[in-house]
């Protein structure tokens, strides 16, 4: 995903376009979506953590380069409790790692990861219930933001010799890559798409 693809998402990931554009020029991308039948079906914005924007004037990523921040995330209503939210976080945690980021960190927020309440409903603003059920932790505990992080360099499945299997088994489609700064090397896809029949299969 680019910040070309934001007017295209069906729910504002409250994005900065120029944190954006800051994000597809360092990585090459600013997060990962699903479609189906063409049609967005979820997506996670990812960014490097020092360009996280701030919340309320508040910044609540740490300035690491090392991690990756999950600013926002989304998956369609009718599709929600099969799974596609956590292939989405796992894969953009492959992305983060293949370039170099050891860790995502997110905020987490009050509410069920399956509600209908506004925590669940706004991009950003990621349920911290969902967030501990793919993998993150508590690093930062907080009564209404607390930060939470999930290590991606001891994880077997986003190991760079497992890609191919990965990709096999989710079904995913590279995007074309397009034109990079110059000292920019590339080491994995510019935005990944989940196929529509893979989308709905329980994790």
């Amino acid at each position: 995903m680019t910040a070309a693809d934001l007017d295209q998402l069906p729910a504002d990931p409250e994005l900065p376009a120029r944190t954006a554009a800051e994000a597809v020029d360092s990585w090459g991308l600013c997060g990962v979506v699903s479609q189906q039948d063409r049609q967005v079906t979820g997506f996670v914005v990812l960014v490097p953590s020092p360009l996280a924007p701030a919340v309320d004037g508040w910044t609540l990523f740490r300035p690491d380069p090392r991690t990756a921040a999950l600013t926002a995330a989304w998956v369609q209503p009718s599709l929600r409790g099969h799974g596609l939210g956590r292939q989405l976080v796992q894969n953009a945690a492959g992305e983060a790692a293949r370039r170099g980021a050891i860790a995502l960190e997110a905020v987490g927020h009050p509410g069920s990861a399956r509600s209908g309440s506004a925590a669940a409903e706004r991009p950003d603003r990621i349920p911290q219930a969902f967030l501990e059920a793919v993998g993150f932790r508590v690093v930062q505990p907080h009564p209404l933001e607390p930060r939470l992080r999930m290590d991606v360099s001891t994880t077997a499945r986003w190991r760079p010799d497992l890609a191919a299997a990965w990709e096999r088994l989710t079904g995913l489609v590279a995007k074309p890559i397009p034109a990079q700064p110059a000292g920019f090397q590339h080491s994995g896809r510019q935005a990944v798409r989940v196929d529509g029949d893979s989308a709905a299969t329980p994790s």
